[in-house]
């Protein structure tokens, strides 16, 4: 028998005793090794459970990542394989009760690379000087490969009109690979 003191009046009593003698109150019960053992692996397997189904239900139900962006130009391409063959455009008014110019017209550019490729080009308004106006870059084909040879596209509506504009310049500037969706 173990004697240990009363928590609320200080005088000794046995550990097995259920109520202290002079004051009636409980006395402090021992915790075993085991039991604060199995409080600990319960605690950890909760933990690790918890936060490992959290896990797994993320990886089930995360979309796969999209790619917005192109992925890297072959090597087999490069942009002085892309032309500009022909432009055929200007702007027109649109309105018949008062001016509203758009721009309307097609323009066709050779892919001279060996595989389809995403073609991104720059427009360039230019004054009576020669000095620009207003510019633009655009993918032609959106996020779609232009097949090798010609290729067909609108300029409708690339540019808005301003009346210091008597000329613009269409070259490429860059080539990329879209992903095969």
């Amino acid at each position: 028998m173990a004697l240990t003191k009363c928590k609320e009046c200080g005088k000794e009593i046995s550990t097995t005793a259920k109520a202290c003698p002079s004051c009636g109150a409980a006395p402090p019960q021992k915790t075993k090794l085991s039991t604060w053992i199995v409080g600990l692996l319960g605690a950890y397997i909760i933990y690790h459970v918890f936060f490992g189904l959290m896990n797994l239900s993320t990886s089930l139900t995360a979309e796969p990542a999209v790619q917005a962006q192109p992925a890297v130009t072959p090597p087999s391409c490069s942009i002085s394989k892309i032309q500009i063959k022909s432009i055929k455009a200007g702007f027109v008014d649109r309105c018949s009760r008062s001016p509203c110019y758009a721009m309307q017209g097609v323009a066709v550019l050779t892919n001279g690379c060996p595989d389809a490729t995403g073609v991104e080009l720059k427009i360039v308004a230019l004054d009576s000087a020669g000095a620009p106006v207003a510019a633009k870059d655009f993918w032609p084909a959106s996020i779609n490969n232009i097949p090798p040879g010609d290729y067909t596209f609108s300029l409708d509506h690339t540019l808005q009109h301003d009346a210091r504009m008597k000329s613009f310049t269409l070259e490429p500037i860059r080539v990329k690979r879209w992903q095969d969706r």
